[in-house]
């Protein structure tokens, strides 16, 4: 089954130049010990595409939230809101829901910067296909680095060089 998620950053308020590597650190870092596969896409996206995929996947019921160091409100709280800044995506798909919950629970914590919070699809609306689709093509966000139990994947895409 499928876990996919959206994380959602604000890079102009990512004090790093290299501000995917940033994230890809943490991520990483994070998931040393975790169990199970998940591959990564990653990019900046339009907060038109942002805002247009929040709405899709909260009208379906997909779940949504918002960072607790984000302090107006966006649309991943309220549809009528927008985003600002620049938003860089990384999307993850991946067999074990659980490590959706740990990279939200570490981004969200106040040493993290421009963490704006994660939307994911409801259950069964995306096979992992549909995500590359999603991803890749619609909102061409390349596919990253691949971990299975916590090690990065030899041939996966690495470009920050982890």
């Amino acid at each position: 089954m499928l876990n996919g998620a959206m994380f959602l950053f604000d890079y102009t308020r990512i004090s790093k130049t290299e501000y995917g590597k940033y994230v890809f650190q943490i991520m990483v870092k994070e998931l040393k010990q975790s169990t199970g596969a998940c591959m990564f896409h990653s990019g900046d996206i339009s907060r038109l595409n942002a805002k247009e995929i929040a709405l899709q996947f909260r009208e379906r019921r997909g779940c949504l939230a918002q960072s607790s160091g984000t302090k107006d409100p966006t649309p991943l709280v309220n549809i009528d809101t927008e985003f600002s800044g620049g938003i860089y995506c990384v999307g993850i798909w991946t067999n074990t829901a659980t490590i959706i919950e740990t990279l939200h629970k570490r981004f969200d914590m106040p040493d993290v910067e421009g963490y704006i919070g994660f939307m994911m699809p409801p259950e069964s609306l995306l096979g992992v296909e549909d995500w590359k689709v999603l991803m890749g093509h619609q909102l061409q966000c390349p596919m990253n680095i691949g971990l299975n139990n916590g090690s990065i994947v030899p041939g996966t895409r690495n470009p920050f060089g982890l």
